[in-house]
C-alpha cells in the first residue's frame, strides 16, 4: 500500500512539473532586460518582461498559412542574429512584402516569413539597420506587459518603503 501511494503522489508531482515546464516552453515566459536599445519604451536596467510564446508556438506546429501572428509595432522577444544565444527585445517596423525605407536613399522589400526589427533608442540599438531583417524562426514571443516597474508595484513598494522607514524610525 506504502508504495501505491508513494506512486500516486509522485505521477501527481511529475504531471504539475510538466504542466508548468509546457507553460513556460510554450506558453509565457518572463525575461529582465538589459541595455539601452529600447529606451524610452522599456529601461535601459532590470525591467521584468511578460511575454507570450502560445500564439507562436502554435502557428509552428499548425503552419498557419503564413498567418505568422506578429504585426507592426510589436514589441518582440527574439534570438539574436550576432549571438543565438542571447536574447533581443525589438519592435517590429515592417513585415512581409511592406517596403520599408530604412534610410532615405534606398528602400527595401521585405521577403516572406522575414521582419525588420529596431530598437526605439535609434541612437544606441543594434539591430537590422546593421543585420537586414531577420527571419521568423528567431521570434520567440511577443511583449504582452510590463511587470516591474509597473505603476502599481512601484506605488506599493513605496508604501512599503514608507512603512519600514517608520519602523526604522520608531526603533532608533
Amino acid at each position: 500500500m506504502p508504495n501505491k501511494f508513494i506512486f500516486r503522489k509522485s505521477l501527481k508531482y511529475a504531471k504539475i512539473l510538466l504542466g508548468i515546464h509546457l507553460i513556460q516552453k510554450y506558453g509565457f515566459s518572463i525575461c529582465i532586460t538589459d541595455g539601452p536599445s529600447m529606451i524610452p519604451t522599456i529601461g535601459p536596467k532590470r525591467e521584468l518582461l511578460l511575454y507570450e510564446k502560445l500564439s507562436i508556438s502554435l502557428s509552428r506546429i499548425f503552419k498557419l498559412n503564413g498567418n505568422f501572428p506578429v504585426n507592426r509595432n510589436d514589441i518582440i522577444i527574439a534570438n539574436s542574429v550576432e549571438n543565438p544565444e542571447i536574447l533581443v527585445c525589438k519592435r517590429v517596423i515592417a513585415k512581409v512584402n511592406f517596403i520599408h525605407k530604412p534610410h532615405s536613399c534606398f528602400q527595401m522589400k521585405i521577403p516572406p516569413n522575414y521582419f525588420w526589427i529596431q530598437g526605439d533608442n535609434f541612437n544606441n540599438s543594434r539591430d537590422s539597420r546593421n543585420y537586414g531583417p531577420i527571419h521568423e524562426s528567431l521570434i520567440i514571443g511577443r511583449v504582452i506587459y510590463k511587470l516591474w516597474p509597473n505603476p502599481i508595484f512601484s506605488k506599493l513598494s513605496a508604501i512599503i518603503r514608507r512603512k519600514m522607514d517608520q519602523i526604522n524610525t520608531l526603533e532608533n
